[in-house]
């Protein structure tokens, strides 16, 4: 879950810092405002900020998807879902046809 930094102040006007964890930031001022805080500033914490920003996956083996390679999976693809494939069964199949590298990234989507 996502960690938000926070100021807020409490019932007797202290100012309070610190790290909340929550869906969103409207979800940590809702635990503040709960716990009898009001919040001054919310903002997601560099940990969530980082994790935002690294890649969900890797490349791996095969190297760079050309061009025309993008091309052709999605002209097939859109081909197989409008004859009404279901898109796992789809990608299943074009994966098995695909060059190395596209068939590695069609792997990563599919799991």
């Amino acid at each position: 879950m996502p960690s938000f930094a926070y100021s807020a102040r409490d019932t007797r006007g202290q100012l309070l810092q610190g790290i909340a964890e929550g869906a969103s930031a409207a979800a940590v001022a809702d635990q503040l405002l709960g716990s009898g805080m009001t919040p001054l500033k919310i903002s997601a914490s560099a940990d969530t900020v980082e994790r935002a920003a690294a890649p969900k996956f890797s490349w791996g083996k095969g190297g760079k998807v050309q061009h025309d390679d993008l091309l052709l999976f999605s002209r097939q693809l859109h081909t197989l879902l409008k004859a009404g494939i279901p898109i796992t069964r789809a990608l299943a199949g074009l994966q098995e046809s695909a060059t190395e590298a596209m068939g590695n990234v069609i792997r990563q989507v599919r799991e």
